[in-house]
């Protein structure tokens, strides 16, 4: 999803597992919608926010686990505990 927009509305992946797979936002804009990964599963492979831009869009990764997933933040803070 390398330089997606997401402008207003809400994109879930709620509930979806990423088993050794890699899913990135580079460059991705988030402006006044949401992207949801709540409860999202990442089993290895490599989750990546790196220079993506949040503009009044949130992205929300409550709950989400990642077990063994190399998972780069970019300019996003990563949830306090780590857990996401």
């Amino acid at each position: 999803m390398d330089e997606a927009r997401f402008v207003g509305g809400t994109v879930g992946f709620d509930y979806a597992q990423f088993g050794n797979a890699t899913v990135t936002f580079h460059h991705g804009r988030f402006n006044g919608g949401t992207v949801s990964l709540g409860h999202a599963r990442f089993s290895g492979g490599l989750v990546s926010f790196v220079r993506a831009q949040v503009n009044g869009g949130r992205v929300t990764v409550a709950d989400a686990q990642f077990s063994g997933a190399n998972v780069r933040w970019g300019r996003l803070r990563p949830p306090e505990d780590g857990t996401g």
